[in-house]
């Protein structure tokens, strides 16, 4: 019997650790008018990104994460148009880029649509790049 109950307490501790890290979901969607041409900056702490070309003159920005509640909270996201094209950032609050080290129970996925003739500087810490028709 005495030897079940490590085993046990070892189990509870990571129930509790584990418990509600993949509950919690925060969405992010923006659009902008653009010009073919321009420069789509994106730069984030964690996730992959996916681009695609469209034939319209927007860039339409969908970033899905999950994680635990305190983990979304600290992580931003934003996007703003500039006068060469659009710049994306996700960044894990206070900490910086030190959150993919931090954590594996964060998960991002950016979505973005840009005109077929657009340029692209993208980087993540902790994600896939699929990239087509660009």
């Amino acid at each position: 019997m005495h030897r079940l109950i490590p085993g046990i307490v070892f189990l509870l501790t990571l129930a509790s650790c584990t418990a509600g890290v993949s509950g919690a979901e925060k969405r992010f969607e923006k659009k902008f008018s653009v010009q073919s041409g321009g420069t789509l900056w994106v730069n984030t702490d964690v996730g992959s990104i996916t681009v695609t070309a469209g034939s319209n003159d927007e860039v339409s920005v969908v970033a899905v994460i999950r994680g635990s509640e305190r983990e979304l909270n600290r992580f931003e996201i934003a996007a703003r148009q500039t006068e060469k094209g659009v710049e994306v950032t996700g960044q894990g609050g206070e900490h910086g880029g030190w959150l993919f080290w931090r954590s594996n129970n964060l998960d991002a996925q950016f979505t973005i649509n840009v005109p077929r003739d657009y340029n692209l500087q993208l980087k993540t810490s902790g994600g896939n790049l699929d990239i087509s028709s660009i």
